[in-house]
C-alpha cells in the first residue's frame, strides 16, 4: 500500500534536494527488487551487478558523474 503525503512546505529547488530525491527513488526500487527476489532465497546477491561498481568507486548508481 502506498500513501502519498503532501509536504507542508514548498519543495526545495536545490541540486542537493534533487539528488536526495533521486537517491530515495533508487532506494525504493532496490527494496522492491529485493522483495521480488525473496522467493528465490539466494544466500548472497552481488549488488555490484545492479550498481555498476563498488561503493565509493565513482562508477554507477544514482548521482554518479
Amino acid at each position: 500500500m502506498t500513501v502519498e503525503l503532501q509536504m507542508a512546505v514548498s519543495r526545495p529547488e536545490t541540486r542537493q534536494f534533487e539528488a536526495f530525491m533521486t537517491n530515495l527513488s533508487y532506494a525504493r526500487r532496490m527494496v522492491k527488487a529485493g522483495r521480488m527476489l525473496t522467493p528465490f532465497r539466494s544466500p548472497t546477491i552481488d549488488i555490484d551487478d545492479w550498481h555498476g561498481g563498488r561503493p565509493g568507486s565513482g562508477r554507477g548508481g544514482p548521482g554518479a558523474s
